[in-house]
């Protein structure tokens, strides 16, 4: 599989968990004149998505709503345990961060939420932020700027609308592809 495909693939397991995304640009950030809830509201049709350029990075719209009912929000995880912690209901996608402890969660709830929550520990640092609408994530396989890491997809939904959904590893070129270039990250070898 071409880099192109295997992105083709990914894309196309994300909006069938109904997770919404959108090309990024400069490792991951939004393009000029992105109006994020506008979006939300009426995100790009698969053709749309299938078809762009992912060149620049991947976004995942959070806020969106869920074709097999609620919403979907974004959990970004900046100070979390260096071991997984166990799924939330409603689970869709989970995705290790660029470095230790950080990571994406995206969960289908019953209600949406319009803007992020941000979550503080007891030291003032923000540990988490709930995105809602008006608000994206970055993905894989975006590598941001200072960040060689990237992402890694870890587990999928196999059934994104039984509640909680019936979970599964992500076992495809995109999953392997992915911890292939941390490896290499790790190693201090060259993307």
């Amino acid at each position: 599989m071409t880099h192109s495909s295997i992105i083709r693939a990914h894309v196309a397991a994300l909006h069938h968990l109904g997770l919404r995304v959108f090309p990024g640009w400069g490792g991951g950030r939004y393009l000029p004149g992105t109006k994020l809830r506008e979006l939300a509201d009426h995100p790009p049709d698969f053709e749309a998505v299938i078809n762009a350029d992912y060149s620049g990075g991947l976004m995942v719209l959070c806020g969106t709503l869920h074709p097999a009912g609620g919403a979907n929000v974004g959990l970004d995880i900046d100070r979390g345990p260096e071991q997984l912690m166990p799924l939330p209901y409603g689970s869709l996608y989970r995705e290790l961060g660029t470095a230790p402890g950080k990571l994406h969660e995206f969960v289908r709830t019953t209600d949406r939420l319009d803007g992020q929550i941000i979550v503080r520990g007891s030291q003032g640092g923000i540990v988490a932020e709930v995105k809602g609408r008006g608000y994206a994530l970055r993905s894989w396989p975006t590598l941001p700027p200072c960040k060689p890491r990237g992402y890694t997809p870890v587990v999928m939904a196999r059934d994104p609308s039984s509640d909680p959904p019936r979970l599964g590893a992500p076992t495809g070129a995109a999953h392997r592809h992915a911890l292939a270039r941390n490896r290499r990250s790790s190693l201090g070898a060259p993307q």
